[in-house]
């Protein structure tokens, strides 16, 4: 709303496959997938963050925000989720 009555462009940008792009801040680790071979009763350790996992959306939110404040992006102040260039 506050784009469209001060008549500002509106860019967005759908990243898919946006939380296997996100390090993992823990040791994460999990069964292997189903239909792979697992004799040993081996477990996976996540490198990347998966979808379906509690701390992807927080995870990818953090990388995002630092890849955003690099490009001068800041954080609106009235909705955390929206990020304005002041320069723009």
């Amino acid at each position: 709303m506050i784009a469209i009555s001060n008549k500002w462009p509106i860019l967005q940008y759908n990243v898919k496959n946006a939380f296997v792009h996100t390090d993992i801040d823990q040791e994460i680790y999990v069964q292997l997938p189903t239909g792979f071979y697992n004799n040993n009763n081996k477990v996976c350790r996540l490198r990347k963050a998966l979808y379906g996992l509690k701390q992807a959306p927080k995870l990818w939110y953090k990388h995002l925000s630092k890849i955003l404040n690099k490009l001068g992006f800041v954080i609106f102040n009235y909705d955390k989720g929206a990020f304005i260039n002041p320069t723009i």
